[in-house]
């Protein structure tokens, strides 16, 4: 396994970590962290999880601070200078590892951080939504462009009614998992994402 720590240039640095079995992978994994002000970083267990699945699915599997965070430079800008983060990263990733696929994963406020990136025509394949927080942030309006979109949540999570998720879900064409009996907080539950992962990517490699 070769692993990266470097700094990737937005508005400034940002710290992030890049691991990739030996070769050149045809995809990356991209995952964004929960909300920086309640304690969300890199190093949170379900961007662990998802990081983890990625490299077993011999992807390149990247995570990152936002600005303010970690050692990655600047202060939070409520999601506005987080969606270009997350666009300086995926740029960064296509440049240098000149990956044929992207698929960018977001739990909590990572999700709608990622969300906002594909609305305004963000250059990745495929968006998965990790209790995207539906039921306290908007928008969430679709994206302009068609985009393989998934969305896992727990049965049990507050912030993300399914009611409002169904909706979502239709207005995107999205395929829904839920982990039963899980809340929003994946406490000793981040075990279970990977298997969501295995459901949704294959389906959108297919579809591509």
């Amino acid at each position: 396994m070769i692993k990266r720590k470097l700094f990737i240039k937005s508005a400034g640095k940002l710290e992030a970590l890049i691991e990739a079995h030996p070769g050149s992978p045809a995809e990356a994994v991209i995952v964004c962290h929960p909300h920086p002000q309640y304690g969300g970083d890199m190093n949170h267990g379900v961007v662990m999880a998802a990081y983890d699945w990625a490299k077993e699915a011999k992807c390149l599997g990247v995570r990152f601070n936002f600005r303010g965070v970690g050692q990655s430079e600047g202060t939070f800008d409520n999601g506005d200078g987080e969606q270009a983060d997350l666009a300086a990263v995926v740029d960064y990733v296509r440049r240098e590892y000149r990956v044929k696929r992207v698929t960018v994963v977001g739990y909590s406020f990572g999700a709608w951080v990622a969300f906002r990136f594909a609305r305004v025509g963000g250059r990745a394949e495929s968006l998965i939504l990790i209790s995207p927080p539906v039921s306290i942030i908007s928008p969430w309006d679709p994206p302009p462009a068609p985009m393989n979109v998934g969305i896992v949540y727990g049965s049990e999570d507050a912030f993300c009614l399914r009611d409002i998720v169904d909706g979502l879900a239709a207005s995107l064409g999205a395929r829904v998992h839920v982990v039963g009996g899980a809340d929003h907080f994946w406490s000793g539950r981040e075990g279970d994402i990977p298997a969501a992962l295995d459901e949704l990517l294959p389906r959108f490699r297919a579809a591509q």
